[in-house]
């Protein structure tokens, strides 16, 4: 069943929205101008928040350097880039509807965590964020990290609750995760980083994170330089207290080393469901089943595997896309912009598929898909598949 609800916000062009996690249905709006609303999908109202602190649609004369573009790019980028240039000069008017989707693309650089009463709007592959209380509109955090190789990471964020407090989980460097508490500010993590006396250094980039279902423990899914990707695990406990060198790692399979951000999921407290195609052991070639391989994270080994077609698959043949589990039905939800929704029982045999939603998320908390369209300002939903 499809739903459709239109967003009215006057007088504003909308190049960011989400929904929360609370549980009305509402969605956190942010414009070009900067303004950020609160809209309540059930009363079609909308309530202005605040001032998004950082640029929403940065501008590209200013922030575009084209010198530190290309000396960031490898040898084989840089000979595909010339590869790709148009055998005749291209005019503004003919590039009209590229450089629309560029200035669109721009907007997907902001993603929303939601906890509660509290929501966090970061740059998702840059370096600033801010955390709003809804319930107190003169909160304001915000969130900065540093800025190397940001644009291969995602800004990490997770919260977690404990003795009616939350909690946030927030990247700070591209080694290093802070725990601050949001309603003292204060940082429980406070230490000192350094190389050369190897104190409390961790060769290591975080990406996003994922707080398991008892907030004992979370994951950052993140790499090491060749680039290789590894997945590591934080008892928050022991984290408090050695920080990254608290870490728990393993090696669940040979990856083809580009696929941080990999598909992901808590199938309980202590086991992880990661998505998986033997193809990234074999350089792309072959012809494999994707699969969910489940790992237990105290002894460190796969303690079960099924086949599951949920996912896309990279130039390497590794596994992308949404990962999640309905811990109330007992399902496994895939969703990828390429093959769209996937999902299946606790042992993977198929229940439902539509390829049409390759544009949706998912919300674990209303247990909807839906997609914003921020040119048209409506949001559509799609319920009750199964």
């Amino acid at each position: 069943m499809k739903e459709e609800i239109s967003l009215k916000i006057e007088n504003e062009e909308i190049v960011f929205a989400d929904l929360t996690n609370r549980v009305q249905l509402e969605v956190v709006i942010v414009c070009k101008s900067g303004n950020i609303f609160l809209y309540d999908l059930e009363k079609h109202q909308n309530q202005f928040l605040t001032k998004l602190p950082f640029n929403s649609i940065p501008n590209l004369l200013e922030d575009f350097n084209p010198m530190k573009v290309l000396e960031n790019l490898s040898p084989t980028e840089l000979a595909q880039l010339l590869e790709n240039q148009p055998s005749e000069p291209e005019t503004i008017e003919t590039n009209k509807e590229k450089n629309k989707d560029f200035v669109n693309s721009l907007s997907l650089n902001a993603k929303l965590h939601s906890f509660d009463n509290y929501v966090c709007i970061v740059q998702k592959n840059g370096t600033s964020g801010v955390v709003l209380n809804l319930e107190n509109p003169n909160y304001r955090k915000i969130l900065t990290r540093g800025d190397y190789q940001v644009e291969h990471c995602q800004f990490p964020i997770a919260f977690y609750e404990k003795r009616n407090q939350t909690f946030l989980i927030h990247g700070t460097d591209w080694n290093r995760l802070d725990i601050t508490c949001l309603e003292t500010d204060d940082l429980l993590t406070q230490r000192f980083v350094d190389y050369d006396s190897n104190s409390n250094y961790f060769d290591y980039f975080h990406s996003s994170l994922l707080i398991s279902p008892d907030s004992k423990y979370f994951t950052s899914n993140g790499w090491v330089w060749h680039p290789y990707d590894v997945i590591t695990v934080y008892p928050i406990e022991n984290f408090l207290q050695k920080y990254e060198l608290s870490h728990l790692q393993f090696d669940f399979e040979d990856v083809d080393g580009y696929n941080w951000d990999r598909p992901l999921c808590w199938f309980d407290n202590k086991t992880l469901g990661i998505g998986y195609n033997k193809k990234e052991a074999n350089d792309g070639k072959g012809d494999f089943m994707s699969e969910i391989i489940f790992v237990d994270i105290l002894e460190k080994k796969i303690v079960n595997r099924i086949n599951f077609e949920g996912f896309a698959l990279s130039q390497y043949g590794a596994t992308e896309g949404d990962l999640f589990f309905d811990t109330e039905n007992k399902h496994f939800l895939g969703l990828n912009n390429k093959s769209g929704l996937l999902i299946s029982d606790i042992d993977g045999n198929e229940l439902f598929r539509d390829s049409a939603l390759t544009s949706h998320k998912y919300s674990q908390q209303h247990k909807l898909f839906y997609q914003i369209d921020t040119q048209k300002k409506v949001i559509e939903f799609v319920k009750n598949l199964i």
